[in-house]
């Protein structure tokens, strides 16, 4: 990109037909068009109108890892990640990340892969993505629609775009809600398909907390699938497990012939689920575990 480091401030850039590959070994870790890592700086108003970036670890249209700010920038492009963290705006974040659209097409094939971030240790806010996230790795989980695995809060966000993963915890807003996590206030109107177990309209795997959001298209998945989450379950660490005042107006489909968990809300839960409300057709080839 523009910068291997930033520390300062990048603003009202516009690139085109963009070409970066940074290959797969370590040293193609951290690639964006902008910067591969932003060190406290900020990036605002930019925009990735074409283009191909491509690279091992944390790799994202603007920004490879972002410990700042990224505001009001937008993404076209076509991201490709061969190791963890792929996303349409930044690879990893644990800084801010406000006021952001992505239509990229995102391809990951390592954990974590989102359209706006593949991994969320910060804040997502205020951002919308409507390209296509997918995962074409059996053997890696979390892929989501803005992002793959949030170990932050994500809140007023909405995804538009079609999530498709060849492994597990998928969801239309985040393929994973850590234990110490929130999702506020976030839609969820485009697609989620998972060829494995916890697929969810909102989160395939929930630990932490999922608060006043929506989910109105199809999920599909083998087993564990919910209109919000695959699985509500507290985990190792014993996270709060709360989804509160959500919604589902859609189809869930379970699509193993032996296994079921598959719910118009949640496929199965230990956690907390109150003032939620499911509207649509729930199906498994299973008569069991459905509801």
């Amino acid at each position: 990109g523009m910068f291997s480091t930033l520390t300062g401030t990048v603003k009202n850039v516009q690139f085109e037909a963009v070409e970066i590959d940074g290959g797969s070994g370590e040293n193609g870790n951290f690639n964006g068009a902008v910067a591969g890592f932003n060190d406290g700086g900020t990036v605002e108003n930019c925009v990735v109108l074409s283009g191909t970036i491509s690279g091992n670890e944390s790799t994202g249209a603007l920004v490879g890892w972002n410990s700042g700010e990224i505001k009001n920038c937008k993404s076209a492009a076509t991201v490709n990640g061969s190791a963890s963290n792929t996303g349409g705006i930044a690879g990893y974040n644990d800084g801010e990340i406000t006021e952001c659209e992505s239509a990229a097409t995102v391809n990951g094939s390592s954990y974590s892969t989102g359209g706006i971030v593949g991994q969320n240790q910060g804040t997502v806010s205020d951002s919308t993505n409507s390209g296509l996230v997918t995962n074409t790795n059996s053997a890696v989980d979390a892929c989501g629609g803005i992002v793959g695995y949030n170990g932050g809060l994500i809140s007023n966000s909405t995804n538009t775009g079609s999530v498709e993963s060849a492994g597990w915890s998928v969801g239309g807003i985040a393929g994973t809600n850590g234990e110490t996590s929130t999702i506020s206030g976030c839609t969820s109107s485009g697609s989620v398909q998972g060829e494995q177990d916890t697929v969810g309209g909102i989160v395939g795997s929930n630990y932490g907390i999922i608060t006043d959001s929506s989910f109105q298209s199809s999920v599909t998945g083998a087993f564990l699938v919910g209109g919000i989450a695959g699985v509500n379950d507290p985990g190792m660490y014993n996270g709060p497990c709360q989804i509160t005042r959500s919604y589902v107006k859609g189809t869930v489909q379970g699509t193993h012939s032996s296994s079921g968990g598959v719910g118009g809300i949640v496929g199965s839960s230990t956690g907390k689920i109150e003032a939620c409300y499911a509207i649509g057709n729930v199906s498994s080839p299973r008569c069991g575990w459905r509801g």
